[in-house]
């Protein structure tokens, strides 16, 4: 317990905590990526993906923050030298949650990000880092940074990686007095 909330892994039964935080740093880009621009359909592909082991969204590589019993944040982390193996698991899992014809058009859309680099081998990258907002400014977001860096150096990870929205000023901030 460190400034009255603690981090524990995450589990399946997290879901309706993690896929709200998940959905929050992702949004129309979800939107795009998962739902073909249907919310409701971006929110469901990332709670099934959440429930099953071994993909870029999993309960495996997540960590759940509570105060008083209650989420109130999440981050998804792993390192960089397993990302592609990810996106190859998340791919045959995706096949299995869309039909033919939204496996192929899930195909389209990704396919223009299939080539971009988001870390290094030797890096450890941070896929989601979100709190809810009645939580945020009570230092939960660093607590978090700094955990991810002690999961990289476990990895041997010698520094992090992330995305991050330029117009998500907060979390731009956060980062930046990070380093």
């Amino acid at each position: 317990m460190t400034h009255g909330f603690a981090v524990r892994p995450a589990s399946p039964f997290d879901t309706q905590t993690a896929v709200p935080l998940i959905y929050m740093t992702m949004r129309r880009f979800a939107d795009h990526l998962f739902g073909a621009g249907n919310p409701q359909r971006s929110i469901e592909v990332i709670s099934r993906l959440f429930v099953q082991p071994y993909n870029r969204f999993s309960y495996q590589f997540a960590d759940v923050v509570v105060i008083d019993g209650r989420a109130a944040g999440l981050m998804i982390s792993y390192p960089g030298r397993i990302m592609n193996r990810l996106g190859l698991s998340m791919g045959k899992q995706l096949w299995g949650i869309y039909d033919a014809r939204g496996f192929i058009r899930f195909l389209r859309r990704v396919l223009p990000l299939a080539f971009a680099r988001e870390a290094d081998t030797d890096e450890y990258f941070i896929n989601t880092l979100a709190v809810f907002p009645d939580y945020r400014g009570q230092g939960i977001g660093t607590h978090l940074l700094s955990c991810v860096e002690n999961k990289g150096r476990e990895m041997h990870c010698s520094k992090c990686a992330l995305s991050v929205e330029v117009s998500n000023l907060r979390a731009r901030q956060l980062y930046e007095r990070a380093g």
